[in-house]
């Protein structure tokens, strides 16, 4: 009895300390948050109790918090199709190479460890309509598709904002798959090639439900990371023209630090956190039920 005793206390003392963390740094503000969204507070003066007003405000008469939805929506979309099948796809083929796999593999995670606002300033120049390569490009062949204005233009500015933070972080993604094709028993490989598998029917019958578990951490990996993203549309456009290329996290920087409404901000804040815990508990019971049925 002694002994379970005190290994019951090593355990809680061993855990006090990152309990207490995670209750500072997580726990801690995501309430403070909820209790000034429901306030009227400009972040220095005196605070007001207005209930759920700001949650009526924000769904019912802003249309720009939906537009600004709709962004982020996109984003979410995009990086869903780009970066975990081009993750998987990619570790696949690096996973099988005898010749340069450190290479590519650094080459693939490169733009990782580049910071977003260096990231962000060298698309400025490559999309900018006066010195840009693509416009450059455009004037000198005479094709007038490549010569428009990329980050001041509604119809191709959030594409392009998108596009550069996908390509950004699709490396995560890759080194994660990566290291779970490794993690695979050599002998289901081998067999698979001696019963004369291709690499195709490989990566789709054997890689792919084999890291089925990493492949809905890293989805809910993705779609939570592009609900939080603020960087590159902020540098790169300030979130314009307009909100065109604005996502949730800018509008809530907008309203917080611009418009000096701290409340509002927050409750724009809260529904990123929403948003984030409706699609994961429902992506997860989608999965589990998917799984037992199979």
């Amino acid at each position: 009895m002694s002994l379970r005793k005190g290994a019951g206390s090593f355990t809680v003392a061993f855990l006090a300390p990152g309990l207490v963390i995670y209750v500072a740094f997580v726990v801690l503000p995501v309430a403070l948050s909820l209790y000034y969204s429901l306030t009227n507070w400009n972040g220095v003066g005196p605070q007001r109790w207005v209930g759920i007003h700001n949650y009526i405000k924000m769904f019912s008469q802003d249309p720009k918090y939906w537009t600004v939805v709709k962004n982020s929506f996109f984003l979410v979309g995009l990086a869903l199709i780009v970066q975990n099948p081009m993750g998987i796809f990619l570790a696949y083929l690096v996973s099988r190479t005898k010749h340069g796999y450190k290479l590519f593999r650094s080459i693939y995670f490169l733009p990782v460890v580049i910071s977003a606002s260096a990231t962000a300033v060298m698309f400025s120049v490559i999309f900018n309509n006066q010195v840009g390569p693509f416009n450059q490009l455009g004037k000198f062949l005479g094709v007038s598709f490549l010569n428009v204005n990329w980050l001041s233009d509604p119809a191709t500015v959030l594409p392009v904002v998108a596009s550069v933070q996908v390509w950004q972080y699709m490396g995560i993604q890759f080194v994660v798959f990566l290291a779970a094709v490794q993690s695979i028993p050599s002998d289901i490989i081998e067999s698979a090639l001696l019963d004369g598998a291709s690499s195709v029917r490989m990566l789709f019958s054997i890689v792919v439900p084999l890291l089925w578990e990493v492949v809905q951490i890293c989805v809910i990996w993705t779609v939570t990371g592009a609900l939080k993203a603020f960087d590159h549309a902020w540098l790169m456009t300030w979130g314009g023209p307009g909100i065109a290329s604005t996502y949730l996290p800018v509008y809530m920087f907008r309203m917080a630090f611009k418009e000096s409404s701290f409340s509002y901000g927050t409750t724009i804040a809260m529904s990123i956190l929403v948003f984030s815990l409706v699609f994961t508990v429902f992506f997860k019971r989608f999965m589990s039920r998917s799984t037992d049925q199979f």
